[in-house]
């Protein structure tokens, strides 16, 4: 074999070994994640969730926003996180305000300042997703 064309075969294999490590590195680093909550019209005080990787002990990401009359929830709650891609599981909590109007038999037996609270419903639900970079939107429905 000459040398000129040991070193052209030298280089090439140089340049698909560093092209392979670099693209194995890339899988596993971070990229810019989001996850997206749809939420349907439905009237959100506070929504809260958690990312965690299958297998992993530690959430990867988490979050929480509070809403109000004034400011109300948007249809889709977007969150954006760092993170590896890969498969997550993804669990969200909201609390929700329900219709309070009560019957008068009802509004008689509560006190004022119950009456006037609304009141909240509590849903959770998990789902599994795969993360590659970009949004995913997940749904309770």
């Amino acid at each position: 074999m000459s040398p000129k064309l040991r070193s052209l075969l030298a280089r090439v294999v140089l340049l698909g070994g560093a092209a392979f490590v670099g693209t194995y590195l890339s899988k596993s680093a971070p990229h810019d994640q989001v996850v997206a909550v749809r939420l349907s019209g439905r009237e959100v005080e506070r929504i809260q969730g958690v990312v965690t990787r299958v297998g992993d002990d530690e959430p990867t990401a988490g979050f929480s926003q509070s809403f109000s009359a004034a400011s109300p929830a948007p249809h889709l709650v977007r969150h954006p996180f760092s993170a590896p891609n890969g498969t997550y599981i993804v669990v969200i909590s909201w609390s929700e305000r329900v219709d309070s109007s009560a019957s008068p038999a009802q509004a008689a037996e509560s006190s004022g300042a119950e009456a006037l609270r609304p009141k909240l419903i509590e849903t959770t639900f998990e789902r599994r997703v795969s993360l590659a970079g970009g949004e995913v939107i997940v749904s309770p429905d």
